[in-house]
């Protein structure tokens, strides 16, 4: 398995209140990257991870869906 690493500048507009990347942002990068190194083969697999912050609580909010269905979400 060949690793390659690509350093690339973040705009102010692809982050949020607390300076993270987007998770759309990332993933968009991440594409862009393997279409110019791919050769027809699987190119990468990429995995994520996300979850809901509870900024006063500075936690992570356990139930993310059942909170947004309370908002009426």
């Amino acid at each position: 398995m060949t690793v390659f690493a690509v350093r690339v500048s973040v705009r102010g507009y692809e982050t949020d209140s607390q300076g993270h990347l987007n998770g759309s942002v990332y993933l968009h990068r991440m594409e862009q990257e393997v279409r110019r190194v791919d050769d027809g083969g699987v190119a990468a697999r990429v995995t994520a991870v996300g979850g809901l912050m509870e900024l006063e609580a500075r936690r992570l909010v356990g139930d993310p869906v059942g909170y947004f269905r309370a908002l009426g979400l």
